[in-house]
């Protein structure tokens, strides 16, 4: 079995007002390892868009990641 890791994105999204995200979901190691990779900014902007749709992203480098090991 493939070791899991849970990854939590934390940061603030625009939708009638701020809002506030502590959004944590569990993953393998490849998809997790793309939340910390080169291109970290783009996978979590699509990873935004696909659980907040419609939400305005200000910046997205204000967007933290945390990976933990299960």
């Amino acid at each position: 079995m493939e070791k899991q890791y849970q990854v939590t994105v934390k940061g603030t999204l625009q939708q009638n007002g701020p809002l506030t995200i502590k959004k944590t979901v569990i993953l393998d190691q490849k998809q997790a390892g793309t939340f910390t990779g080169a291109n970290r900014y783009e996978v979590i902007e699509a990873f935004l868009k696909i659980h907040y749709p419609g939400a305005k992203i200000p910046n997205i480098r204000n967007f933290g990641v945390e990976v933990k090991a299960l």
